[in-house]
């Protein structure tokens, strides 16, 4: 897992497809692909222990299959920095990517056999 491949990239898209076991309770997401100019990210939770796993794969050489569009707002800005958090059992659960900034944007925590996506820039200003 090395997200650091990807820092100072550009994101060119972003996509996400939902768990069918959540569509009508929660925003709850079986993979996340994130894809930045020579890099490409797949995020996915790991339903025995409730990790992430980070998959790295060149792109656009290797092409993933495309989910619905998202994290829209981020495309065209550039990963500046980004934050690995193990829970105190020691398991890598948490991912978080600061976008332009060198501050938390979005976070990703995987729960439930599934990912969830936290705004932590709405967080940091306040907003909803």
């Amino acid at each position: 897992m090395s997200v650091q491949l990807a820092v100072g990239s550009v994101l060119k898209g972003a996509w996400a497809w939902a768990c069918e076991d959540f569509l009508d309770k929660e925003l709850a997401l079986d993979r996340i692909v994130l894809e930045f100019g020579n890099t490409t990210l797949v995020l996915e939770p790991l339903t025995d222990t409730d990790e992430i796993k980070i998959s790295i794969r060149p792109s656009p050489v290797d092409p993933v299959p495309r989910g619905e569009p998202f994290l829209e707002e981020f495309v065209g800005q550039s990963l500046r920095s980004y934050w690995t958090c193990n829970n105190d059992r020691g398991y890598f659960d948490l991912l978080v990517l600061g976008f332009e900034l060198f501050q938390p944007a979005i976070g990703v925590l995987s729960e439930g056999s599934s990912l969830k996506v936290v705004r932590m820039d709405r967080l940091l200003k306040g907003r909803p």
